[in-house]
C-alpha cells in the first residue's frame, strides 16, 4: 500500500473518510446530513483516528498493513546495529505482499526472508533494535492471507503458511476499533489464535489506546499478553508486555517515535525480564520509495542484573510496487 502517499492524502470531509477503503476508522456514514451535534461528534472522532493512521502508515507497521486493501508491495530493509558492549549485527530483511486481483481483493500472498515468530506478536511500538542481526540465516516464511471480513470498524483475517524446514502454521485474527467516551481516545482490541508447528497452539491479546496530544503528536499505550504450549512446557506462564510511545510528525517526510517498555513472564514469579527505550527517526529521502532510519536505544536485561546497554541502529529501506509519486 502506498505508505507516504496515504499519509499525505487526508480526506477533506467526513464522507471522504468512509470512501477511503484504507482508512482504519470506525464507520462515519450518515453523519453529514445529521444534526450539528452529530457532525461535531464525527469531526472529533476523525481528529482522533487520522493522526494514528498517519503514523501507522509512515512507520510501515506490518501488522497494520494487513488491514489495507490488497496491493503489491516489496520492502527491502537493511540494518546495522552497534552497542557499547562491543556487540554488533547487520541484516537484510525482505517483506513482500502480493495481491490476487481475481480473488475479489480478499486474498494476498506474503513472504519474508526470516522466520522470527516473536516479531509477529510484538507490540507495534517495539522495533527491538537490540535484536538486529541476531536472526538465523537461510530462513523464510510464506503465507496466504484471507480477509474474511473488512469494514471501517473491524476486520477478521485468516492466514495459513509454511516456515523454514517445511513447518506449517495457521492463524486467525480479529480486530476492532472504537472511539472511547469523550472522543479523545481511540481504542483498538486485537485477538489472535494460532497454531505453529514446533510451538503449538497459542493466543495473543492486545489492547491499544491512542490519543492525539497536539496536531502533530499522538500518544499510544499498548498492553498485551501471549500464551502458548511452548511457554507452558517451559513453565513461564504468560508473556506480558507493556509499552508506551509518543509519535511526532515533523513534516510530510519525517517523523519521530519515542518509546519505552517492559517485558516479562508471569511464572515462576512475575518479574520484568527487560526494560527498554528508544528514539526512532524515520525520513523519506530523494524518492518516495526510499527511507532511512536512525534509532538510538538502551535496554536493561534482568539476566545481567539490569546493567544498562546502549546502542544505535541504522536502517535503509527501499520499496517496490504500489507507491505514488509525491
Amino acid at each position: 500500500m502506498p505508505l507516504l502517499a496515504q499519509a499525505e492524502q487526508q480526506p477533506e470531509s467526513v464522507t471522504d473518510v468512509v470512501a477511503s477503503a484504507s482508512a482504519p476508522c470506525y464507520d462515519l456514514t450518515g453523519t453529514s446530513g445529521e444534526a450539528l451535534l452529530d457532525r461535531t461528534h464525527a469531526r472529533m472522532s476523525r481528529s482522533v483516528c487520522w493522526p494514528s493512521q498517519w503514523f501507522d502508515r509512515f512507520f510501515a507497521n506490518p501488522d497494520d498493513m494487513l488491514d489495507d486493501p490488497a496491493s503489491t508491495l516489496l520492502r527491502v530493509i537493511g540494518g546495522y546495529r552497534w552497542q557499547d558492549d562491543d556487540d554488533s549485527g547487520k541484516e537484510v530483511r525482505v517483506r513482500a505482499s502480493v495481491d490476487l486481483p481475481n480473488a475479489s481483493r480478499r486474498l494476498r500472498l506474503t513472504f519474508r526472508n526470516d522466520d522470527d515468530i516473536n516479531e509477529d506478536f510484538s507490540a507495534s511500538t517495539d522495533t527491538r533494535p537490540q535484536d538486529v542481526g541476531e536472526n538465523e540465516d537461510s530462513t523464510f516464511r510464506a503465507a496466504l492471507n484471507w480477509a474474511a471480513r473488512q469494514t471501517e470498524r473491524d476486520n477478521i483475517d485468516l492466514e495459513v503458511g509454511v516456515r523454514s524446514e517445511i513447518k506449517t502454521f495457521v492463524r486467525g485474527r480479529y480486530r476492532i476499533r472504537l472511539p472511547m467516551p469523550g472522543e479523545r481516545w481511540m481504542f483498538r482490541f486485537t485477538e489472535s489464535l494460532y497454531w505453529i508447528d514446533g510451538i503449538g497452539a497459542g493466543t495473543q491479546t492486545r489492547f491499544e489506546f491512542d490519543r492525539p496530544l497536539a496536531e502533530r503528536t499522538v500518544l499510544r499505550l499498548i498492553t498485551q499478553g501471549e500464551h502458548n504450549e511452548e511457554l507452558a512446557e517451559q513453565e513461564l506462564g504468560w508473556n506480558l508486555d507493556q509499552s508506551a510511545a509518543i509519535y511526532v510528525k515533523l513534516s510530510s517526510r519525517a517523523a519521530l517515535q519515542y518509546s519505552i517498555g517492559a517485558q516479562g513472564y508471569t511464572d515462576p514469579s512475575a518479574n520484568v525480564d527487560v526494560w527498554r527505550t528508544s528514539i526512532r527517526y524515520r525520513r523519506n529521502i530523494w524518492r518516495p520509495w526510499l527511507f532511512w532510519e536512525l534509532e538510538p536505544f538502551a535496554f536493561w536485561p534482568r539476566f545481567d542484573d539490569y546493567h544498562g546497554v546502549s546502542g544505535v541502529v541504522f536502517r535503509l529501506e527501499t520499496q517496490f510496487g504500489m507507491y505514488d509519486e509525491l
